[in-house]
């Protein structure tokens, strides 16, 4: 039975659809779970106004001229008219080396835009120089690394007076760094650069007890394997409070400013997928169904 061309084009339109719908399944908003909303994840938060970056239209850059949206990936600095939010200061500097082929989609650039006096990026090859007396930890899961929580009461330990001052500021001396080190890349180039020559020396720390939101698949790693802006949030939260006596009041919170809007864009993106996903289903059932009246109709007819 040759099938009517209209009925011919709704079945193809449905495939299609749920063909294009399956595989966009596995990139839009993978990992987050059923029903998550950026005010069921990040309501906690004090954050500044999104308002912002709702109106945040392509611009030129003012430093090298590159058009683009909302901020300029290559100076870290915002283009148009958009106002960031400021964090004043952080519990230590940060530095960050930054691979490159990340682009827009690395989010370590999200801290040096809202903290800009406050952490530094390093392009590679560019790296950071740090000699032995330099007192930095690097901040990497594995074998190696030290829990933060641990070292710090190494610390306190080591120093009772400091432990029974009631200033972070004082406490904070008798750490043993003053600076902390990130890198920005997939897991495997993360990986070859912590084991470079220059940075063998560093002690490597880690934050534990804290589960991505990221919306990217990690096909292989645990949900303990943080963004590069997820960790550098969680080190600051975590170590203010270890100086401060669990106190927080949500200094650092800013800091996941543009990371909270692109997950709340990422969760819209996917409830309009799956309802366009669902219509897709109902077209190719609707079509199936169509293209098997005639001959049912047929079969009883003789």
């Amino acid at each position: 039975m040759s099938l009517p061309c209209g009925r011919k084009t709704l079945l193809g339109i449905g495939a299609s659809l749920l063909r294009r719908y399956s595989k966009m399944s596995q990139v839009i908003a993978g990992p987050l779970k059923e029903g998550a909303t950026a005010e069921s994840v990040f309501g906690h938060l004090k954050l500044a106004s999104h308002d912002p970056l709702l109106k945040a239209t392509r611009a030129p850059c003012e430093s090298c001229g590159i058009k683009q949206h909302t901020f300029c990936s290559v100076c870290y600095r915002p283009v148009g008219n958009v106002q960031f939010p400021v964090v004043e200061k952080l519990p230590v500097p940060i530095d960050v080396i930054r691979w490159g082929r990340e682009g827009a989609r690395s989010t370590s650039p999200h801290a040096r835009l809202v903290s800009p006096g406050n952490v530094t990026i390093y392009d590679v090859p560019a790296m950071p120089e740090y000699d032995q007396s330099t007192r930095v930890v690097l901040l990497f899961p594995g074998n190696e690394a030290i829990p933060l929580e641990d070292m710090v009461r190494g610390a306190e330990a080591a120093s009772p007076a400091a432990k029974q001052s009631a200033s972070a500021t004082a406490l904070s001396r008798n750490l043993p760094f003053d600076r902390a080190l990130f890198i920005d890349g997939t897991w495997a180039q993360a990986k070859k650069t912590s084991k470079k020559e220059q940075l063998a020396h560093i002690p490597k720390v880690m934050i534990k007890n804290v589960d991505t939101t990221f919306w990217r698949p990690q096909l292989g790693f645990s949900a303990e394997n943080l963004a590069t802006i997820e960790a550098m949030y969680h080190f600051c939260v975590q170590l203010h409070q270890l100086l401060n006596d669990g106190q927080y009041a949500g200094e650092y919170d800013n800091l996941l400013w543009l990371y909270v809007h692109k997950y709340s864009t990422i969760a819209k993106a996917r409830d309009q997928y799956r309802a366009e996903r669902d219509t897709a289903a109902a077209v190719a059932s609707a079509a199936s169904a169509d293209a098997e009246a005639p001959t049912n109709v047929k079969a009883m007819s003789s």
